[in-house]
This record gives structure tokens, sequence and C-alpha cells, in this order.
């Protein structure tokens, strides 16, 4: 069995995960977490903005959407283990 990494005060969740390893990076500047992209946070809303922001369907279609992108990218934070 390998022998894990222990750091006092550091309680990791699952042995070997990046974000527990002091590494001089992750030390100066703290872990930066690379999460996969969902297809939903490349599109862009400009072309529901440009014609007329003030029509209620439009507003509501960008509601919906924005929704969508922030239901998305909670699901993909989540820590699972």
């Amino acid at each position: 069995m390998e022998q894990a990494e222990r750091y006092f005060g550091v309680f990791s969740q699952k042995p070997g995960q990046d974000e527990d390893r002091m590494t001089q990076s992750n030390v100066k500047t703290g872990y930066i977490d690379e999460s996969i992209i969902v297809q939903n946070e490349t599109i862009s809303a400009q072309g529901m903005l440009v014609d007329k922001p003030q029509d209620p369907k439009k507003e509501h279609d960008l509601g919906v959407f924005m929704v969508k992108v922030l239901k998305k990218r909670q699901e993909s934070s989540k820590i699972i283990g």
C-alpha cells in the first residue's frame, strides 16, 4: 500500500487529489480548479440582446438560459466522494 503524503492540519477527502498537494504553485497562488466547461457556458446571449432587450419573451428566454448555466456550473462543482 502506498504511503499518502500527510501535512499538519490538512485532512483530505481522498488521498492523491491535486488540490491537496503542497506544491510551490499551490502554496503561492492557491489551487486553480480546471473544471469542465459545459456546452451552455460557451454560448453567447449577444444575439438575444441586440434586437430588442425590452421584448418580454426574449427577457424570459435569457433568464431561462442563465438559470440553466448556473445549475450546470453548480452541478459540475459538487464534490463527490
